[in-house]
């Protein structure tokens, strides 16, 4: 795997994640006291309820990317598996606290607080995310949970982790 095309790769799809997820928000905000009061706001619902769940599917794809192209970069082949917490886990122990200690940081300098859990956790949460967000529609709904904001935070840590030398 050349894990700078990995990481390239994954910064393409937060970014796309990030457009969208902004988006949707938009559309959320215009719909007066966020209730149905027309046909127009009902589908301005079911748009943004669209772009949410592909925001979160690119956004947990681009962490899944990211933690494979840290493995790569440390010599190590990734696991081929979409599963958040197992690709973190796979990663060295220092690895994987370093970017804990990282998303503390980004996240205090963002909310000026602590994260009300720790990375691994919001990775769990999302571990399957990326599977399970593209075949809602199917019924499964295993990791419908996962929070984008914490996602967003959870991504600039690893970043960082990879872009550290």
């Amino acid at each position: 795997m050349n894990h700078e095309a990995a990481a390239r790769h994954a910064q393409g799809l937060r970014s796309a994640a990030l457009t969208l997820h902004a988006h949707s928000q938009r559309l959320l905000a215009a719909i007066p006291s966020g209730r149905y009061t027309d046909e127009s706001s009902f589908q301005a619902v079911f748009d943004q309820l669209g772009h949410s769940v592909g925001s979160v599917v690119l956004l947990s794809f681009a962490i899944e990317v990211m933690i494979k192209a840290i493995a790569a970069k440390g010599g190590v082949d990734p696991k081929r598996t979409h599963h958040l917490g197992q690709l973190f886990g796979a990663l060295a122990c220092e690895t994987q606290n370093s970017v804990e200690g990282r998303f503390l940081t980004v996240w205090r300098l963002e909310n000026e607080a602590d994260p009300p859990t720790k990375l691994r956790a919001v990775l769990d949460e999302a571990a399957t995310a990326f599977e399970d967000w593209r075949y809602q529609f199917e019924g499964k709904q295993s990791s419908l949970g996962a929070n984008i904001i914490r996602l967003k935070w959870a991504f600039v840590a690893i970043q960082e982790e990879y872009a550290a030398p």
